[in-house]
């Protein structure tokens, strides 16, 4: 697989999270769904960061992972 294909799988998963998001009802939920959503994206900054070889954009997505993804 090459970095657009995982880009592309991972705008639709974080897209098909946001259709769970919008329909759900729990809180607590909520907070998991955006998490995931972050997760997600961080690591899509990493495979495109990776593929580039701009590392500072890796970094980037590696905080989003563990302050936003993680931490929630």
């Amino acid at each position: 697989m090459n970095a657009a294909s995982i880009v592309g799988a991972v705008a639709g998963l974080i897209i098909a999270l946001g259709v769970v998001l919008a329909v759900n009802r729990s809180i607590g939920r909520s907070i998991l769904l955006v998490a995931a959503q972050s997760i997600l994206a961080g690591t899509a900054a990493i495979v495109v960061g990776a593929s580039l070889g701009q590392w500072h954009i890796v970094f980037g997505g590696l905080l989003a992972i563990v302050f936003k993804g993680l931490v929630a």
